[in-house]
């Protein structure tokens, strides 16, 4: 029995020919100094010979503890940093919230307006994203180190996976009879599966985040044509939370919260039954294998994290204060139900 393939989910099986006996095999190891990354595997094989035949059986789990991408000095400081006096990432924009355009409500045309005229707006951490004064020129990507930098930039090390968690189960049979000197009988099985968890971070939410114009308002109960082909969230020019009033707006939130989690399941099991045997022809010999197998391959992966575009479209639509002294969704008289309208400058 030899290793192991924890990202196919893959158990790789050399049969150990005319096995007698019980044979216990275990592995441990760690990533050194950090004492990480545990890797364990414990395999049991069992064999007995017969006077016509054989049988061989294994059983092997596999564990692999992950690791985030914090955990190591190449990786948590980002793909490009001047490291950890400057910890965020050139590649993760603010979380606060970046005006990145506007648009006409009416035309559906991008709007020129003084606020934008050196490029998109960040707000300040810590200050009112409702007044535009509490806004700075953002710096991602135009100036690093800068004076934004803990403003402008993030870090999302700790949500991400550098390697996978893995947890992987393999089960082998193998059978064989000598039907006569001449013909072998042969059954086989394996049942083989993997499952593994990725954390990619949170969704990275901005203007630019297609959703299905058709399927969203239908979901919506409007009428065909409501939105475009391809819909693209904007903040509505009504929306409480719109710091210039008017206008929709064009943003940029990149969440990191709730992190987006991936758990992919992975199985591979089967079984073959077959003959094979040889005979002589004159002054030829000669060898045949004939059987019937059957395999199988299933793979699955779902997780959290992801936004619901219908509530999106809902949550940076129109809302006003309440007479409760909440933001609600829709407009005074006809509030929407069930939804919580969005901030993305906060």
């Amino acid at each position: 029995i030899y290793g192991s393939d924890a990202i196919a989910g893959v158990v790789n099986i050399i049969t150990k020919k005319d096995f007698d006996g019980v044979q216990l095999d275990t592995y441990n190891s760690m990533y050194s100094p950090q004492n990480d990354g545990k890797n364990s595997q414990f395999s049991l094989t069992g064999g007995k010979k017969f006077s016509r035949g054989s049988i061989l059986f294994n059983m092997t789990a596999q564990n692999t503890n992950g690791l985030m991408a914090d955990d190591r000095d190449y990786s948590k400081y980002g793909y490009f940093s001047f490291g950890p006096n400057y910890p965020q990432s050139q590649t993760v924009p603010s979380p606060y919230g970046t005006i990145t355009g506007a648009v006409s409500p009416i035309t559906g045309l991008p709007v020129s307006l003084p606020a934008l005229s050196n490029g998109p707006i960040t707000v300040n951490m810590g200050q009112n994203g409702l007044d535009i004064a509490n806004y700075h020129v953002n710096t991602f990507g135009l100036q690093y180190p800068s004076p934004w930098f803990n403003n402008d930039y993030q870090n999302s090390a700790y949500l991400e996976t550098l390697l996978p968690d893995n947890r992987l189960r393999s089960y082998f049979f193998k059978g064989d009879y000598k039907v006569t000197d001449h013909i072998d009988a042969t059954l086989t099985g394996t049942y083989n599966t993997n499952n593994s968890t990725t954390s990619i971070g949170g969704y990275e939410l901005t203007s630019l985040t297609p959703g299905n114009g058709a399927h969203l308002a239908q979901a919506l109960g409007l009428p065909v044509g409501t939105f475009p082909e391809v819909y693209f969230p904007t903040l509505s020019s009504q929306s409480y939370y719109n710091p210039l009033p008017g206008n929709n707006l064009d943003f940029e939130l990149p969440l990191q919260y709730p992190n987006r989690v991936d758990y992919n399941t992975i199985k591979q099991y089967g079984w073959r039954a077959g003959l094979n045997g040889d005979f002589t022809l004159g002054e030829n010999e000669f060898n045949w294998d004939a059987g019937y197998s059957d395999y199988r391959y299933t793979q699955s992966s779902f997780g959290p994290g992801n936004l619901n575009i219908v509530h999106l479209a809902e949550a940076v639509g129109p809302s006003f204060m309440g007479p409760n002294g909440v933001v609600e969704c829709g407009i005074p008289g006809n509030p929407i139900a069930g939804c919580v309208p969005l901030n993305p400058f906060s």
